[in-house]
């Protein structure tokens, strides 16, 4: 599916941040789009991680990791097995193991209104990335 859009509501911990996201953004461009609803520096590895069609777990991963089936920088949204409802998680920065859980609110096939990501609604106060 490359026509259209999704709003796609991402929680960490207590903040949400709501982004509507074209089908024919990459996952790369996604994953700028969360860091950056959150106020969080796009500087560590990152994975996306839901369930195919069939229940099994997939993983697309940051252009960097050496070991993986399917690149962000490759896939766009719209190639994901994407329906309302459905959930997955932006895994980032495997060391300090940030979890960014995201729900596909919305989805309509029809293009046109957001020709790239944008933040749409936020609520709560966003946690701090570090802590020095």
């Amino acid at each position: 599916m490359t026509e259209g859009y999704s709003v796609i509501a991402v929680k960490v911990r207590d903040a949400v941040s709501k982004l509507a996201v074209p089908h024919d953004a990459f996952l790369d461009d996604l994953a700028s789009s969360i860091l950056d609803a959150f106020n969080f520096d796009d500087d560590h590895l990152y994975e996306f991680v839901y369930k195919n069609e069939l229940g099994k777990k997939e993983m697309v991963v940051h252009p960097f990791v050496e070991d993986g089936e399917y690149w962000a920088d490759d896939m766009t949204l719209g190639e994901m097995p994407i329906h309302e409802g459905m959930t997955f998680v932006f895994h980032y920065d495997f060391g300090d193991d940030w979890r960014f859980q995201c729900q596909i609110e919305f989805l309509t096939k029809e293009g046109g209104k957001y020709t790239e990501s944008k933040v749409i609604e936020k609520k709560g106060r966003a946690p701090k990335q570090y802590y020095y």
